[in-house]
């Protein structure tokens, strides 16, 4: 019976512990170096999603709680702030949550490693800028939606634990309910048998105690028998509680699970979504920047064709003046042998007026080179203006040299026609003037025949050295025409060789207007501190051009040098460069005009193109002109100033360089 009484009250007991589970403990939460790591007792079950405004990453581990955990742990490394965790629930429903807040959003990615949940963070925007700025509505609207599932996900969940806590108590009630009513049934059942064994006992007092002995031992095998019963019930309640827990358990696992795939497809159609976004956007930049390479090709196609349009147009109207002069000289050649058979008859009238045709040949000339310094003069002060002018619409300094050039060079070939035209116009008068005088003469030629024939001689002399005189012109014709097919041959060479060149010049001057650029950074921050870093030995300071004496800097002989490059930068009084192929032989001094010379020795221009002159008169500088000459074996470089300039000479490795000071820098 005593046995009965202590099952009956194990019952309860034995339903309360099978009821219990055994938690998941978390004993530590730490974050280092761009890790956040979870550490638990065993492997943990968990589900993750995330939440904006701030950015934050939630971990659910079920049937979890901590143990020596702080509730907030400050980190401020990296992109994380800090990391909070709560607990909530209990026995089979407790969940220990952990709450990573991020200062912007962060890619994650989980992992587990035995006992402990890894979270590495990229440190990586979620979303990049041309994305937000691209669709920001769309975004926003995806994040609110992304937010609101969550949201929808988390009271789903708090509403299944608090469905399981509740079926949990109700079946817990009903354990308790079972357990009171099979003791309250083993109670009565005791009463009822302790009362008829009391009866048995009064009326068989005087029964013999071997049958006494025979009803205990019946009473005590009814009493196994019912202790097998009742084992026997309460192993298969035991059994129910168990399979209805475990039914339970794998119930709230599936709901788990089910969250955890829908919230990781959320995150990867998101991730779709933004790699879509990202591969348009990259997309649209490739097009972008297509189109644009395929419109810078075709205007660099375009100004191509215009230069070369330019050279062939500059070619063909040479070759045309080329003609035309030699048409002009063929002209004056048979004019002037035309002239001479007729000095044949009069060149005794002609001796009397040589004197006078001289004077006035000398006084025309005169007037004739007074008229062209005059029209120089003009054009050149033309030329100024116009480049003025032009000035503050050139983007660049070689665009000014190169305009300079061009416009000179057609301003000095309409220049000479315009003289060759003028000297054809006074042969023609002077013609016809000695046609005029041969008419008059004919009228004196009677009183000038003893005089002919005193000087048949002289006549004959004179017919002698004009034969001669005509077949050297014929030779110096046939020559000239050689040449102008050497010529020709030669500048379709230097044309090709030039479109060669103005493609590397253009390269070039791109490197030099960045190295120009560079360079006047480096000057201004190194100032004065630059003339004392460079080569002392080839330096020569004059303080006034009157006091400049020629100076020659000796170097190895050997081959000659090149003059690959001549420039100018409008640096203080102006400073004038010239580079060559290795350092070189040169002397510095003042031609009678005043005019600054460099000479380089043992030298000769590489390219056609270096021989062109540098008009840089609307610089503010003491520099006007600079003018390269070849003569011989010497390169000499001729500048013309503004004012008078104190310099200084220097010669840097393959560099030479004129420095002008401006008086107010002095």
């Amino acid at each position: 019976m005593k046995l009965n009484r202590l099952l009956l009250c194990m019952l309860p007991a034995l339903a309360f512990a099978q009821d219990r589970v055994v938690l998941n403990t978390i004993t530590r939460v730490e974050a280092k170096a761009g890790t956040v790591v979870i550490t638990a007792s065993r492997r943990p079950s968990f589900a993750t999603f995330t939440l904006s405004n701030p950015s934050r990453l939630v971990i659910d581990v079920s049937e979890a709680v901590f143990a020596g955990v702080p509730a907030d742990i400050a980190v401020n490394e990296g992109t994380v702030t800090a990391i909070k965790t709560v607990s909530y629930g209990s026995d089979s429903s407790a969940i220990a949550r952990v709450v990573i807040g991020f200062s912007k959003d962060t890619e994650s990615d989980i992992s587990s490693q035995g006992t402990q949940l890894v979270v590495k963070l990229s440190g990586a925007p979620v979303a990049g800028p041309a994305v937000a700025s691209a669709d920001s509505a769309a975004v926003q609207k995806a994040a609110l939606e992304s937010a609101v599932a969550e949201e929808k996900v988390r009271l789903a969940m708090a509403a299944e634990e608090a469905e399981s806590l509740k079926r949990a108590k109700a079946e817990k009630d009903a354990a308790d309910k079972l357990a009171a009513e099979a003791k309250e049934k083993a109670s009565r059942e005791a009463a009822e048998a302790t009362a008829k064994d009391a009866k048995s006992r009064a009326d068989e007092a005087r029964a013999a105690r071997q049958k006494a002995e025979e009803e205990a031992k019946d009473a005590a095998m009814r009493a196994a028998k019912e202790r097998t019963e009742r084992l026997a019930a309460e192993k298969a309640a035991r059994e129910a509680v168990v399979r209805a827990q475990a039914e339970l358990a794998a119930k709230e696992k599936a709901e788990r699970e089910a969250a955890l795939a829908a919230a990781k497809a959320e995150k990867a159609r998101v991730a779709r979504e933004k790699a879509e976004a990202e591969a348009r956007d990259r997309a649209e930049k490739e097009q972008v920047a297509k189109a644009e390479r395929e419109r810078l090709q075709i205007e660099k196609t375009a100004r191509e064709a215009v230069a070369r349009a330019d050279r062939e147009r500059l070619l063909k109207e040479k070759l045309e003046r080329e003609a035309a002069e030699a048409a002009a000289e063929a002209a004056e050649r048979e004019q002037l042998a035309k002239e001479a058979a007729q000095k044949e008859a009069l060149l005794s009238a002609e001796k009397i007026e040589r004197t006078r045709l001289m004077k006035e040949k000398a006084e025309a000339d005169a007037a004739a080179k007074a008229e062209r310094a005059r029209v120089a003069q003009e054009e050149k002060e033309r030329l100024a203006r116009e480049k003025s002018e032009a000035a503050a619409k050139l983007k660049a300094e070689r665009e000014a040299r190169l305009l300079a050039e061009r416009e000179a060079k057609e301003n000095a070939a309409r220049e000479k026609a315009d003289q060759r035209a003028k000297a054809q116009a006074e042969a023609q008068a002077k013609a016809e003037e000695a046609q005029a005088r041969a008419e008059e003469a004919k009228a004196a030629k009677a009183q000038a025949a003893a005089d002919a024939k005193a000087k048949a001689q002289a006549v004959l002399e004179a017919k002698a050295r004009a034969t001669a005189e005509a077949k050297a012109r014929a030779d110096e014709a046939k020559v000239k025409a050689e040449q102008a097919k050497v010529d020709k041959a030669r500048l379709e060479a230097e044309a090709k060789a030039q479109a060669a060149q103005d493609r590397a010049d253009a390269l070039a001057l791109a490197k030099a207007e960045r190295d120009l650029k560079a360079q006047k950074k480096a000057q201004e921050k190194a100032g004065a501190a630059e003339t004392n870093t460079r080569p002392q030995a080839d330096v020569r300071e004059l303080p006034d051009p009157a006091d400049v004496k020629p100076a020659l800097v000796p170097v190895a002989s050997g081959a000659p040098v090149k003059v690959t490059f001549i420039g100018f930068k409008p640096e203080n009084g102006g400073r004038v460069f010239v580079r060559t192929t290795g350092p070189a032989r040169y002397s510095v001094g003042e031609d009678e005009q005043r005019n600054v010379v460099l000479t380089v020795d043992n030298a000769r221009v590489a390219m056609s193109k270096n021989e062109r002159y540098l008009d840089t008169t609307f610089f503010d500088t003491a520099v006007a002109r600079v003018s390269p000459i070849e003569t011989g074996n010497q390169v000499r470089v001729v500048v013309q100033l503004k004012r008078r300039a104190a310099f200084k000479a220097t010669q840097d490795g393959n560099e030479l360089s004129l420095e002008f000071v401006s008086p107010q820098s002095r």
